[in-house]
């Protein structure tokens, strides 16, 4: 051996090949250096290995029958774990005569291979079977792993405050198979050691310390020392791997073609992966100190001016040069249709999720397709999903590059009381008032806790009572819930920023801006991270600007 001195005590190994003398000898060779050994005899016994552990490098046959000089079941292993876990290394073991298969092998793959740092070739290195080749394995096992996988087990992670266990059992897959959560926090400690590779130690503090509900991806603050000193603080986003990819690659198609934005992340680097998760490195200019989301911010701050200054200085200095990017006016244009494909709303999910809840209140309605439903007091309501999918809502709008899923998690806020902004799964082209009708769904349901059904339903009556009242006053009675006066008072500074100031005729702003709320409404209905009485919320907020806008003009006209 070149190396006699290695430590791999961590490194987990899948040996396979035919040949059970074999992978006895490997295995009594790697377990001198530490290595955790799983073999397997066959390519379903490798996958069924595979299904049930992680692995952080395989040593692969090309033959898995080795009196088959056409077998090549251990190169279709190797294609089965690339798209299973692109972050295992892959060493493959070969004779002599499958030589030009395994240089195919590792070569660069063609085209498209992922937004993530993996190995750009299905396998790292090859091994001929001989003794000779074969003592040098240890030393290979460690090579493509410093190359290929790239855990950093030097690195001190420091986490008081348990983040890594409430982020285990909190992360939600929605795209693959839910892991154990003792899978997940071996997957996220890995990542961190991905992402903060050469770091001397990181500290891990929670964005959200008291949000403790289920997602698919989650934002810590990361602050970094080396040599003891301090560097600069950094945020990381670790989730669903799909979701991650998704975020990168809206975050190149649409902020990286802005030009000075502010308060923006100017990279999303080092990306890694694991089998399950995604991680990423939100880098931010200047920024430093402790940092929290607006939910935070929102929920222990009472005085009104100190939210309405966040407000303001998100939609006119964070969100500026977003709001500038106008694509274009389209006139006269189906609002209906735009918010379905923006949204992702299937009808047959929007029909579903209303009946589950009308059942649930046990309301009173005819049908799915009724006009009108009933609540248990009598109250009449234009059945929302009925309206929205058939009737053509015609409006003039703006197009513009929108975040377009702005909330109080994904706004970050810094001792300075600046907000800086994350989570770019759902950027894209839309609406240029849609980022406030995210921002006022969130304030009418996520931001109002601890509530019962009357108080919500006579607020949600107030704020949806005339098409001519855009900025309601609130009745003494409910001015007494403070958490309704807050988000009613937080609502309206979101209108005026979204409304006022405008050239043209606001009238047709308003519409618009009701139109896009009942549709952000409604796929709100259908959340599965809101519980049914939010849910419900958004259902009669969604019926009665329904019955705003049946009853309104259909009028058309230049709003910029």
């Amino acid at each position: 051996m070149e190396n006699t001195a290695l430590d791999l005590s961590h490194y987990r190994v899948l040996l396979v090949d035919d040949s059970q003398e074999l992978l006895n000898n490997l295995r009594r060779l790697l377990e001198v250096d530490g290595c955790k050994i799983v073999t397997a005899t066959s390519r379903s016994e490798a996958l069924a290995h595979l299904q049930s552990k992680l692995f952080h490098v395989a040593v692969i046959d090309v033959r898995l029958i080795d009196d088959d000089p056409r077998n090549r079941d251990g190169l279709q292993l190797v294609r089965d774990i690339r798209e299973m876990d692109p972050s295992v290394g892959i060493i493959i073991m070969s004779v002599h005569a499958d030589i030009q298969d395994v240089l195919d092998m590792i070569q660069r793959l063609p085209g498209k291979t992922g937004v993530f740092e993996v190995s750009r070739s299905l396998a790292s290195k090859f091994v001929y079977k001989i003794p000779a080749e074969l003592e040098k394995l240890p030393d290979m096992v460690y090579q493509v792993f410093q190359d290929a996988v790239q855990i950093d087990w030097t690195l001190r992670i420091n986490d008081p405050r348990g983040v890594l266990n409430t982020l285990s059992c909190n992360i939600h897959c929605t795209k693959l198979p839910q892991p154990a959560p003792e899978q997940l926090v071996v997957e996220l400690d890995e990542l961190l050691r991905k992402l903060f590779a050469s770091h001397g130690r990181i500290d891990l503090l929670p964005i959200a310390p008291h949000k403790s509900g289920f997602s698919k991806a989650h934002v810590i603050q990361v602050d970094r020392y080396e040599g003891g000193e301090k560097g600069a603080t950094q945020i990381a986003k670790l989730g669903e791997h799909p979701l991650i990819e998704r975020e990168i690659m809206r975050y190149r198609e649409h902020i990286n073609r802005l030009t000075n934005v502010n308060r923006h992340p100017v990279a999303l680097t080092p990306i890694h992966r694991t089998r399950t998760l995604g991680g990423m490195i939100y880098t931010f200019l200047n920024m430093n100190g402790r940092i929290v989301d607006f939910a935070e911010v929102y929920g222990i701050v009472n005085r009104q001016d100190r939210i309405d200054h966040l407000l303001t200085n998100l939609f006119t200095d964070t969100l500026s040069m977003q709001r500038r990017h106008t694509h274009g006016l389209f006139e006269g244009a189906n609002l209906g249709n735009v918010y379905k494909n923006l949204l992702r709303l299937d009808p047959v999910e929007l029909v579903a999720k209303q009946e589950e809840l009308l059942t649930l209140v046990k309301a009173i309605r005819k049908g799915e397709h009724a006009k009108k439903i009933y609540l248990r007091d009598g109250t009449g309501l234009l059945n929302p999903t009925e309206f929205a999918l058939n009737e053509p809502l015609v409006n003039d709008f703006y197009e513009s590059t929108i975040h377009g899923d702005l909330h109080g998690r994904n706004v970050l806020v810094d001792h300075r009381w600046d907000t800086w902004l994350i989570d770019f799964a759902d950027m894209g082209r839309g609406p240029k008032l849609q980022d406030f009708i995210t921002m006022e769904c969130w304030l009418l349901t996520s931001s109002v806790e601890n509530l019962g059904w009357m108080p919500l339903f006579n607020w949600a009556k107030v704020l949806f009572a005339s098409r001519d009242e855009f900025y309601p006053e609130l009745p003494d009675s409910l001015k007494l819930i403070l958490p309704i006066a807050k988000a009613h008072r937080s609502i309206m500074t979101v209108r005026r920023l979204a409304v006022e100031g405008r050239m043209g005729d606001t009238t047709v702003a308003r519409r618009a801006y009701l139109i896009g709320l009942m549709f952000t409404l409604l796929r709100l209905m259908t959340s599965k991270f809101l519980p049914p009485l939010k849910r419900f919320h958004a259902f009669v907020c969604a019926a009665l600007i329904a019955g705003l806008l049946s009853n309104s003009p259909r009028k058309t006209g230049m709003l910029i």
